[in-house]
């Protein structure tokens, strides 16, 4: 067994953890038998737990970062292939469908508005003229 300089305890959400230093400063996580034991041997127990939570809490708080860092940049990302994916399915859409034939449309349109100014003219003409309405 390695020798150990300390061991330390903590609770986190009502669960016992367990853990260990030995002489190279490493710190590994132990059983509670393991715990006892070294208890037993006369190994102290460590009175920088503080410590010890501040560094966990500090890898977990680097941890956090960046995974928003991450979640942001998968976000980004999303929404530039988002825009991407629309603007060729319109590419796509139009050269399908609408590619050389401009003067055609144009033309429909073009009826369709001049027949439709027309005719409400025309219902005007009437109304205004009390004959059939």
């Amino acid at each position: 067994m390695v020798a150990l300089i300390s061991v330390y305890a903590a609770i986190v959400g009502g669960k016992a953890y367990y853990f260990a230093k030995d002489r190279d400063g490493k710190i590994d996580e132990i059983t509670k038998d393991a715990f006892d034991a070294a208890v037993a041997a006369g190994t102290p127990i460590a009175q920088e737990i503080g410590d010890a939570l501040q560094n966990i809490g500090e890898g977990l708080a680097s941890l956090g970062s960046s995974i928003g860092n991450e979640l942001l940049e998968l976000i980004e990302g999303a929404g530039v292939a988002l825009v991407k994916g629309l603007d060729r399915t319109a590419d796509y859409v139009y050269e399908r469908t609408l590619a050389g034939r401009e003067p055609d449309i144009i033309a429909g349109f073009t009826v369709t508005i001049l027949s439709i100014g027309a005719a409400v003219y025309l219902y005007q003409s009437v109304k205004n003229a009390n004959d059939a309405f």
